[in-house]
């Protein structure tokens, strides 16, 4: 009876320890799931965030080049402002020189009248 008695509580602590090591490695098996999740939730923020900043470089670089490209047309405007004066200088001037010609050829039509 004894014997008995000793051979059914040491199987009982056999099935308990069984029943703790099944907790031990289901433990562990959930804890190691969450490590994965949580890493592949960091790596997942890791590529959104690359995503994010290579698209606000696209954006500035875009940005520059609007900028570049509006001050190139400035500049071509204002030259051709330039070039627009200078050819209404030189036609005034040349205006000038006809009128300054046609009088002078009046001035000596006039005295060879005389």
């Amino acid at each position: 009876r004894k014997k008995e008695k000793k051979r059914i509580e040491s199987e009982g602590q056999h099935e308990e320890e069984e029943e703790e090591e099944e907790e031990e490695e289901e433990e562990e098996e959930e804890e190691e799931e969450e490590e994965e999740e949580v890493e592949v939730e960091e790596e997942e923020e890791e590529e959104e965030e690359e995503v994010e900043e290579e698209e606000e470089e696209e954006e500035e670089e875009e940005e520059e080049e609007e900028e570049e490209e509006k001050e190139e047309e400035e500049e071509e405007e204002e030259e051709e402002e330039e070039e627009e004066e200078e050819e209404e200088e030189e036609e005034e001037e040349e205006e000038e020189e006809q009128q300054q010609q046609q009088q002078k050829q009046g001035k000596l039509k006039r005295r060879s009248r005389r």
